[in-house]
């Protein structure tokens, strides 16, 4: 039996990459799924939005992160991560993910990969998203 590869990309829509990248797998026959935890203000359309901005209760937003966490390790085999998010917060999903032998990949889209302390050296009108150098 030859079973579609099952294929995650979540949590941040970032250029309408998200769905680019997957529509193109679905056009090559995989199982390609997008989800974006909040809407943006250029309102790309993935598959699926969480609306977490919309969650003002840190605690529901953390809980509907989770329950979206546990809903997707059985149906997918892969996990696309973008703009260096993961589907939990501190990247605890990692070693869960890690440890059920699923494939992961961290898609890095600009400033969100630059650490602070280097950029400001080279520009001292950088922009960073992060500030978390660790």
């Amino acid at each position: 039996m030859n079973q579609k590869l099952r294929i995650l990309h979540a949590p941040t829509n970032i250029a309408n990459q998200m769905t680019i990248i997957s529509k193109a797998q679905h056009k090559l026959g995989y199982s390609s799924y997008s989800c974006s935890f909040s809407n943006n203000w250029f309102n790309y359309k993935s598959d699926q939005c969480l609306n977490l901005e919309k969650i003002k209760n840190k605690y529901h937003r953390i809980y509907r992160e989770f329950r979206f966490f546990t809903s997707s390790i059985l149906k997918y085999d892969v996990f696309h991560f973008h703009f260096g998010n993961t589907l939990l917060p501190r990247y605890y999903d990692l070693p869960i993910l890690k440890r059920m032998n699923k494939k992961m990949v961290m898609h890095y889209w600009g400033s969100e990969i630059r650490q602070k302390s280097i950029a400001e050296r080279k520009n001292k009108f950088v922009l960073v998203k992060v500030y978390d150098e660790k």
